[in-house]
């Protein structure tokens, strides 16, 4: 389970649940799930609430999620069911977007980690270690081009991740071809 900001970078990562366990179940299992669910603001460390630029409304930061997640004050999932009209749809919409972050995060990861590609052989210490490893490379990396323009980058260069096209269709990013990747 892991949670990212919009550069792709990781922010939260939580190694080793099971892939055949729910999302449900892992998170409410893991540190960061009861700290959410227990309102344990300091120890996730969550900055304040902030006023929206222009208006006097202010809001809580939250974790954007899928509908495997629960409902919570720090938790925004989109509203289930089909149908539900146009202002509910376009929340949904837009939250998918932003669920697309850590999406791409992941992708980005596993097609520059060749290691991710097939199942790891060690034991669950050693493959707890590899993951926790590329993850802190990957944001090395990642903060490394921050001043890097985007078309120079090397790691994770224009298009690398999915763009979304003027009309508002999605371009799917190149991390979706194995042949981006780079070699071990």
């Amino acid at each position: 389970m892991a949670a990212c900001d919009a550069f792709y970078r990781f922010t939260l990562v939580d190694v080793g649940g099971y892939g055949s366990q729910h999302d449900s179940i892992v998170f409410s299992e893991s540190a960061f799930g009861q700290a959410i669910l227990k309102n344990q603001n300091d120890v996730l460390d969550l900055p304040d609430a902030k006023q929206l630029p222009g208006t006097s409304v202010s809001l809580p930061f939250f974790f954007v999620a899928d509908q495997a997640f629960p409902l919570h004050k720090r938790i925004m999932r989109p509203y289930p069911g089909e149908r539900l009209g146009e202002n509910k749809e376009i929340f949904n919409y837009r939250l998918s977007r932003a669920r697309r972050t850590i999406e791409n995060t992941f992708g980005i990861l596993s097609a520059r980690w060749r290691i991710f590609r097939r199942p790891i052989v060690a034991n669950v210490t050693t493959c707890e270690a590899i993951v926790k490893a590329c993850v802190v490379l990957h944001n090395f990396l990642q903060v490394k081009e921050e001043d890097i323009p985007m078309g120079s980058r090397k790691y994770c260069p224009t298009g690398f991740g999915d763009e979304v096209d003027i009309n508002g269709g999605l371009r799917p990013g190149q991390w979706r071809n194995e042949s981006n990747m780079l070699r071990p």
